[in-house]
């Protein structure tokens, strides 16, 4: 049986735990706000479940926390993460030479970010290549739609796409 290679047009890559590792400097951050709850020095392997999932998701699922704390929680977080803790990151080995590799290959090379820090950090890891339009990335409510239909639909309105040649990539995948 002849084995053919798949070929996607649209390729769509998670950040964190994806692209880079940043979990240096979201696990200090997570540390910091959890300090203030008189959560001190909590193991790496649980504070490591922060990476990926949102914050929000992660103070309430892995703490229990009210609402409330959430809020503050978060705070507590992006204070310390945005004043230095988003430069701690490690783009992984070879993720930027496949990313060019694909898109001189024809793919749309797309990731996703919410905005705000996430776009410094990319920003930082793949500037040169957003510059030469080897990747293509989706800011704000467009990147939360990666994770829907609507991002290969917003795509799709430059490329004409099936189901089949289109392909998210993610830690959590």
């Amino acid at each position: 049986m002849l084995n053919k290679e798949k070929k996607y047009k649209l390729i769509m890559f998670d950040l964190d735990g994806t692209i880079n590792d940043s979990g240096e400097g979201i696990i200090e951050s997570v540390q910091y706000a959890l300090d203030h709850f008189g959560l001190k020095n909590e193991p790496v392997e649980k504070l490591r479940k922060f990476v990926g999932p949102s914050l929000v998701d992660s103070f309430t699922n892995f703490y229990h926390m009210s609402e409330e704390d959430v809020k503050k929680a978060v705070a507590l977080y992006r204070e310390v993460y945005e004043s230095g803790n988003l430069f701690h990151l490690t783009v992984y080995e070879g993720m930027k030479e496949l990313l060019k590799a694909l898109n001189e290959k024809g793919n749309i090379v797309v990731t996703g970010v919410e905005g705000g820090i996430a776009t410094i950090e990319f920003t930082i890891s793949f500037g040169e290549a957003v510059k030469k339009n080897e990747i293509k990335i989706m800011v704000g409510d467009k990147a939360k739609a990666m994770y829907a239909e609507e991002l290969i639909a917003d795509i799709s309105e430059d490329v004409t796409l099936a189901d089949e040649e289109s392909v998210k990539i993610a830690e959590d995948y």
